[in-house]
């Protein structure tokens, strides 16, 4: 089942997907949350075979500090006419277990800059962020002690 709505849908399957066609509502929604937990904010898409590679550090960082305030969100940035048999049916046959959103927000030339001023557009990226400190990595992890380094360093 998809509900669509002028922002955003979600698509029912076993994951929840939550797709975001408007930047300023995902922005708001993921980029923009309070308190005290550490943020995890992966960009990548299913045919990206460095994002498919460290996809698994994601969920392994997630479920090691599951007691903790860490969030991890992964954002897909497919192709959203094919939410349901690319991220879906991905998520499903690696499960997936971080919160995965897709954003299908128009022109990422406009929105890039947003996320970060040095980004440069390629993928895999992470946004890393608690309160006003904020990392920004436009690049694979190749091993998972990298990704939990700069996780350490918000603790």
């Amino acid at each position: 089942m998809i509900f669509f709505s002028a922002h955003c849908a979600k698509v029912y399957g076993q994951k929840n997907v939550e797709v975001f066609t408007d930047f300023e509502l995902f922005e708001k929604s993921i980029m923009h949350r309070s308190g005290d937990s550490v943020y995890v904010i992966n960009f990548w898409a299913t045919w990206c075979k460095p994002c498919v590679q460290e996809l698994p550090y994601f969920d392994i960082l997630q479920q090691k500090y599951r007691d903790s305030s860490l969030k991890v969100i992964l954002v897909s940035l497919d192709d959203s006419r094919y939410v349901h048999e690319r991220v879906v049916r991905f998520m499903e046959s690696k499960k997936v277990e971080s919160e995965v959103v897709l954003l299908a927000a128009p022109d990422a030339n406009a929105w890039i800059d947003r996320v970060d001023t040095n980004w440069e557009g390629s993928i895999p990226a992470t946004l890393f962020y608690k309160g006003n400190k904020r990392i920004f990595k436009e690049e694979e992890f190749e091993h998972f002690e990298d990704l939990e380094q700069i996780v350490k360093s918000f603790f």
